[in-house]
């Protein structure tokens, strides 16, 4: 009798539930009939409209639930719409390195002399390029399933002085003697045997530009308060760097000799680069709207080179005494490999209004990049009057290093 009420008692209590569950699916299927989605822990269909994101999703996009990363990827300030768009523009203030000398200054040293030759120091001198301005523009649009597309605007130029004097060899005793060895001029003074020896002071201006276009696609991934997006596009890169050098030499008053200028331009052009950009933009959720967020990309280019190296000089030959003036070039143009590195890291915040409607961000960040061997040279150097006699070749490269700060600012519409 016992058992039997006991039974009785079950068989109730799972009806009732029965029932209850069958009311509850009814409901939420009418719901979604209706599409009525102000209840966020329902999942909604893959494909219907999402709900607003849930305000602790706004807080922090890593406490959503994986029904909310369906519709609030965790790094897109928004939820994913297609056809929704953000701008984003950025201020850089970046500073370039690169080693390329432009003059030697030698001074004599005891014991002044060994044999026939002069013991002498060496001082090697370079340009160091000034702090410079940029800018960086990106319109991005989102697609689904945490696809979405950049088109991005790099313009940065930059460029530097320096310029070195010495006393000369004309008048001065061995000890006191200096004179400045002008490593890209190719034509040396005519004169040099005769009055004033090699030039005695140099000036150089060194100017570095580039512009770089960038389309590319990213998909986000997501684990916990982490988020990476690697990306694959095309890039496309104008990069100009140039040095100019003027080599000057003012002979002794009343020998009726002329000074000698030398004027230098050593230009190298990549006028066109194109190739693959890959890489990764990573953020870490900190929490109301801040973040901690790094950058690295690779691009690999294929482009045509132009090498050019001009001179001016203002010089007088054997038997005159008055100035001639003449022009020479070397030049040569050839369709080569760049690689490109690129590292950045920094902190972001953001705020999101209108129910998710809008969303505004700010960023704060360093970065660096590297343009390996882009300086090219290819240096003659004619040391006698002599044709065809004591030529010299050298050929080198030197890397450009690009470093500094950049702020911006975010919209998503």
């Amino acid at each position: 009798m016992r058992l039997k009420f006991m039974m009785a008692i079950f068989i109730a209590l799972f009806s009732m539930a029965n029932m209850a569950f069958a009311e509850a699916d009814d409901n939420a299927l009418a719901m979604r009939n209706n599409k009525d989605y102000s209840n966020c822990n329902t999942c909604p269909p893959k494909k219907e409209e999402c709900c607003p994101c849930p305000k602790e999703c706004i807080k922090s996009p890593s406490k959503c639930s994986c029904c909310d990363y369906m519709t609030c990827c965790p790094m897109l300030p928004l939820p994913v719409k297609c056809g929704n768009l953000f701008m984003e523009g950025e201020y850089l203030y970046w500073k370039t390195y690169t080693v390329v000398p432009y003059a030697i200054t030698r001074t004599v040293v005891p014991p002044f002399t060994s044999g026939l030759r002069t013991i002498v120091n060496e001082d090697v001198n370079t340009v160091k390029m000034d702090g410079s301005s940029g800018y960086r523009l990106t319109l991005g649009a989102y697609f689904s399933d945490c696809w979405f597309g950049l088109g991005t605007f790099r313009q940065y130029d930059t460029d530097g002085t320096n310029s070195v004097s010495v006393r000369g060899v004309d008048g001065f005793p061995l000890p006191l003697q200096q004179w400045i060895s002008a490593v890209w001029a190719t034509n040396p003074a005519n004169s040099d045997t005769n009055n004033g020896g090699p030039p005695v002071s140099a000036s150089a201006r060194q100017r570095h530009r580039e512009k770089v276009l960038d389309f590319d696609f990213l998909k986000e991934f997501a684990c916990s308060r982490f988020t990476f997006s690697p990306f694959l596009g095309v890039r496309f890169a104008w990069v100009k760097s140039d040095l100019r050098v003027d080599y000057f030499q003012n002979f002794t008053p009343g020998t009726g000799t002329v000074s000698y200028n030398n004027h230098v331009d050593v230009n190298n052009h990549m006028n066109l680069g194109v190739g693959l950009h890959t890489g990764m933009l990573s953020n870490i959720d900190l929490g109301w709207g801040f973040g901690f967020y790094g950058t690295s990309g690779l691009a690999a280019l294929v482009g045509q080179f132009q090498f050019e190296h001009r001179e001016d000089v203002t010089d007088e030959f054997t038997g005159t005494d008055f100035p001639v003036t003449y022009t020479s070039t070397r030049s040569y143009k050839v369709t080569d490999f760049q690689t490109t590195w690129e590292l950045g890291v920094g902190l972001n915040w953001g705020h999101h209004f209108c129910d998710c409607g809008y969303y505004l961000g700010l960023k704060v960040g360093y970065e660096a990049n590297i343009w390996p061997n882009f300086f090219r040279s290819f240096h003659t150097l004619r040391t006698t009057s002599v044709q065809n006699n004591a030529e010299r070749m050298s050929l080198w490269t030197r890397s450009i290093l690009t470093h500094g700060l950049n702020v911006g600012a975010r919209f998503d519409f």
